[in-house]
């Protein structure tokens, strides 16, 4: 079978059935687990919009391992990055729209960048330029090392 869109992929979803018999009944239980069968069988990571209305947007990992977050609408003012119940968290991807490079984005202390618009001491990034972007985290065990770049792509 060759999958080539993503509605063709959401569409073949792995279903795993475990029938367990107990006491002469059958207990069936089903799970749905959606797998990207065009990059070595990984699991697809869900794709959550955060809220950008308050000065606050709070990546919620739901404690799982890797996350993609992209930003509920456009902002241009100034946001603080938050994350929530990211014990298990390993690595994330998240999309924004920034429509004035005045909204500065300010992050948890354990982040670091390598990049000229990190502020090292204040832990705020500043756009550059306008429009979409698109940041990849990685946790080390002990920081989350992120780059950001201008996307074209979202």
């Amino acid at each position: 079978m060759t999958i080539k869109t993503k509605a063709q992929l959401i569409s073949t979803a792995a279903v795993i059935r475990d029938e367990t018999a107990i006491g002469g009944n059958t207990k069936l239980r089903v799970y749905n687990m959606l797998v990207d069968f065009a990059d070595s069988m990984q699991l697809i990571l869900d794709l959550v919009s955060p809220s950008t209305a308050s000065g606050t947007i709070t990546f919620d990992f739901e404690l799982k391992q890797s996350r993609r977050f992209q930003g509920s609408a456009s902002f241009s003012t100034p946001k603080t990055i938050a994350f929530s119940n990211d014990t298990n968290a390993l690595s994330f991807e998240f999309f924004f729209n920034i429509t004035d490079a005045a909204a500065v984005l300010t992050f948890p202390s354990t982040v670091k960048m390598d990049d000229i618009r990190w502020d090292t001491g204040a832990k705020e990034w500043t756009p550059d330029d306008t429009g979409w972007f698109k940041g990849h985290a990685e946790f080390n065990g002990t920081n989350w090392l992120i780059d950001i770049s201008k996307s074209i792509y979202v």
